[in-house]
């Protein structure tokens, strides 16, 4: 009987520090931030951030009234946003 209780014990020991350890690691480490595509309407324009590569953003704006669409890069060495694209999409897709 008592080498039922013993093992009983020594399990439970074991669980809780590896249990504890779990814990531990978790809260030590450094939260993640995650970045998604994201879009916005407002009126007639629809605003979109996208990154193309680990450095590259862009920013596009549709603007629906007109049925244009331009693409943005930011431009960090001179703090401008440079025009990359212009695209008539009443042409591209001939709605």
């Amino acid at each position: 009987m008592k080498d039922s209780k013993d093992i009983t014990i020594l399990l439970l020991t074991i669980t809780a520090v590896i249990l504890g350890a779990m814990l531990i690691s978790s809260l030590n480490l450094q939260p993640t931030a995650y970045a998604g595509n994201t879009s916005v309407k407002q009126g007639d324009y629809i605003m979109q951030v996208n990154k193309i590569s680990g450095s590259t953003d862009l920013l596009i704006i549709t603007d629906i009234a007109t049925r244009r669409m331009n693409v943005y890069e930011p431009n960090l060495s001179n703090r401008s946003i440079d025009l990359l694209d212009q695209v008539n999409l009443e042409q591209a897709f001939g709605r």
